[in-house]
């Protein structure tokens, strides 16, 4: 999914987020996905695959990523240079 979207709109628009939710039931998940703090009815939150279980298996995702090609650089822009980009681009006038 990632390597598709990569495709589609180009490694600088993309980037993996961290934001856990750190044992928050499922109806308060919900309403922040919903994005509105109107939940969707009956909307579930899905559950962590198995080869990724807690933050500690951000490696296997890399790895992962890794073996489909794509270099270093790619890698650090989709884990943390894109956001540091965006929040460059999008903050710098705003103080």
């Amino acid at each position: 999914m990632v390597t598709r979207l990569i495709d589609q709109v180009g490694i600088a628009h993309v980037a993996i987020g961290s934001d856990l939710t750190r044992n928050w039931d499922a109806h308060y998940v919900n309403v922040l996905r919903d994005g509105r703090w109107r939940p969707r009815q009956n909307a579930e939150w899905p559950a962590w695959p198995e080869w990724f279980s807690a933050p500690g298996d951000f490696p296997h995702l890399i790895d992962a990523l890794a073996s489909t090609g794509l270099s270093d650089s790619d890698l650090d822009a989709l884990f943390g240079g894109n956001w540091i980009n965006l929040f460059e681009t999008t903050f710098r006038n705003s103080s």
